[in-house]
This record gives structure tokens, sequence and C-alpha cells, in this order.
């Protein structure tokens, strides 16, 4: 199982829901190639290099900000790993440089070449999922989604807290009800050890509504 964030009390799913896609995708992108080789190399990307997205948060980092404005910087400005970037910048400050000074913070980069948006399509998110790898998916949250442990989730009561993102990794289906496979970012304790099913298709949960993917700058040597 892939590593789980833990955002802990930073609101930044914005951020890891992000890196999580463009690093899974890359991950795809590589593996005819590279991954024959080192068939159990992953590919991570750190969240707080976005500490230099200036469109991503009109706050700061911890406060929110938009997912399609991380994936955009990860296309024009590219991200770096997190042995180049293992914590939050002191302050929240755009730093151009590795922690290890040792490390070229340049020569870390991985960079996307486009983003773009789902159409509201069951069948076309679910090919794109198969074909290109997880989606960013942007949807309501109620109070009732934080109580979530196992089964698939069905919003049935609470208030609207906000909106929130996640990585959808897959799809499937339980007893004939159709579901998303997500990946929260609370940590391993919350959901089905950080994993979530949605029930696809809620009206007022909207998570069909803004999916987005990108699609890596990856080129074979």
């Amino acid at each position: 199982m892939r590593f789980i964030r833990d955002a802990k009390n930073c609101s930044s799913s914005w951020a890891i829901s992000a890196v999580e896609v463009a690093a899974d995708r890359t991950c795809m992108r590589m593996r005819d190639d590279i991954f024959r080789w080192f068939p159990f190399l992953t590919v991570l990307f750190s969240e707080f290099d976005l500490t230099c997205c200036k469109k991503c948060s009109s706050k700061s980092f911890c406060a929110g900000g938009s997912p399609e404005e991380a994936l955009l910087f990860y296309v024009r400005s590219g991200l770096v790993s997190p042995n180049c970037k293992p914590k939050l910048p002191d302050h929240e400050a755009c730093v151009q440089d590795c922690d290890d000074t040792d490390q070229y913070y340049l020569a870390d980069k991985h960079f996307g070449q486009y983003v773009y948006i789902m159409p509201e399509d069951e069948p076309e998110i679910r090919r794109d999922i198969f074909l290109n790898g997880p989606l960013l998916a942007i949807f309501k949250v109620y109070e009732d989604f934080k109580d979530y442990s196992s089964g698939i989730y069905e919003h049935t009561h609470g208030k609207f807290v906000g909106y929130h993102s996640v990585k959808v990794m897959g799809y499937g289906e339980e007893d004939g009800t159709p579901y998303w496979l997500a990946v929260n970012s609370w940590g391993r304790e919350w959901g089905d050890r950080g994993i979530v099913k949605i029930k696809r298709g809620q009206a007022y949960v909207d998570f069909e509504k803004r999916m987005v993917g990108v699609i890596p700058r990856y080129h074979r040597h």
C-alpha cells in the first residue's frame, strides 16, 4: 500500500492530492522504461514545494488552496521530491533550495505537460483512470464524512463544512452499489487505513463535477 499522508491540522488536501496524482501518473509514465530495471522504485513529490505557487492560495499554505493551480504549477515550474523539501518551510516561505545543501533544487524538478478537466461522465472518468492513472477530485464535504470508517460512504446527515480534494485511484461495485476508491490525506487512523469508498453519482456531494487530470512530461533516454 502506498504511503498515506497526514495533513494533521493543516488544511492542505489541495496540495497533497495534487502531488499524489502527479507522482502516481509519473510512475505510470516511467514504468515501461526505468521500472523494468527497478521494479520497486517509487516516485514521490513534495507538497511543500507548492509554497512557491503564488496562485495556489490567497492566504497561506495551511489555509486551503486550489488543486487545479497546484497541478498547473507542476506543469509550469515543476515539483521536487520530499528528499529535497521534507517539511514545511518556516513561515511557509517560498524557498527555492533543498534542505540538504548537497542537493540541487532545479535538478530535482519533475514537470507536467498539461492539465485537463474531466467531463462529468462516469464511463469517461473510469476510462481515464484505467489508461492514465489516478485523478484529483474536488467535492463537497459534510459532517458525516469525518465519521467514515468503512463500507461505502453516502452522505446522509450533517452540515456542509467546505470543499475537500482527494486522489481517486480506482472504482468498483459492492452489493450493487458503484463507488469510487479514493485516498484521503488524514492519515491511516481515518477511514479504512486512509482509504475511502465513495458512492458514485451523489447529487449533494458533486464528486464527479470537478475531476482533474495531468499528463506528466517524461522523455525516454
